[in-house]
């Protein structure tokens, strides 16, 4: 059984046993702007919690910069519980997300299975997409599971997600949903959520999601106050 607690509001650099900087800068196939540095500048943590910081710069023949850490820890089924605030400025795309281990090892995307806990948009700033892709069901054959769900006007927001073998739910600033419920005739084509998964946070900046930044774009930035993981297996 896995367990985790970060809270970030009282750490001053990234637990680097748990995560590592990503780097690269090459559109991720969703002709994405941004490169993601290793740079404090991008990423840094305070009083507020985990900073990831998009800033318009010139690096690497991109013209934006931006933070994405991947956790060296999976674990499978649990509890996930965050509290973040989302940037809002037209061109930014905050995700908290998971791919299954298998990417590692055995299957490409989407086979691998990908699982997004909170996607969301500058042109959409009210509204958290909660999503699934796996062979049968994603993005490219526009036929994912995805739901769109209305956030509040608090600052910062309050995520918990519950993902059993049976399927995934969650509450988002203490409503509750239920998500998606696993096929009767379940197989690794048109269900691949029964493996370990590891953890994405990252914010992108434009692309074919979010649109692009607005010329007068400088910054925006996507805080994580705390981060809990109960894990079930």
């Amino acid at each position: 059984m896995f367990n985790l607690y970060q809270d970030f509001t009282k750490m001053t650099k990234l637990d680097e046993s748990l995560w590592h900087r990503d780097t690269g800068g090459h559109g991720f196939g969703n002709k994405e702007l941004q490169y993601y540095t290793k740079s404090d500048k991008n990423l840094y943590l305070d009083e507020l919690g985990l900073h990831i910081k998009a800033i318009k710069e010139d690096y690497e023949q991109n013209h934006y910069t931006s933070s994405k850490i991947v956790s060296h820890f999976s674990f499978q089924y649990g509890r996930i519980e965050f509290v973040a605030k989302i940037p809002t400025l037209l061109g930014t795309w905050p995700a908290v997300w998971m791919l299954g281990e298998e990417v590692r090892t055995k299957h490409n995307w989407p086979q691998c299975g990908e699982i997004d806990l909170l996607e969301a948009v500058g042109r959409m700033p009210k509204i958290a997409h909660v999503s699934l892709h796996d062979e049968e069901y994603n993005h490219v054959k526009g036929n994912h599971r995805t739901i769109l769900l209305k956030l509040n006007d608090n600052e910062f927001h309050h995520f918990i997600y519950y993902w059993t073998q049976e399927g995934f739910s969650c509450e988002i600033d203490g409503v509750h949903y239920d998500l998606f419920s696993a096929p009767k005739r379940r197989n690794i084509h048109n269900w691949n959520f029964d493996q370990p998964f590891f953890m994405i946070i990252n914010l992108a900046v434009g692309g074919f999601f979010p649109g692009n930044p607005s010329d007068d774009f400088t910054s925006d930035e996507f805080i994580i106050k705390y981060l809990k993981i109960e894990g079930l297996e």
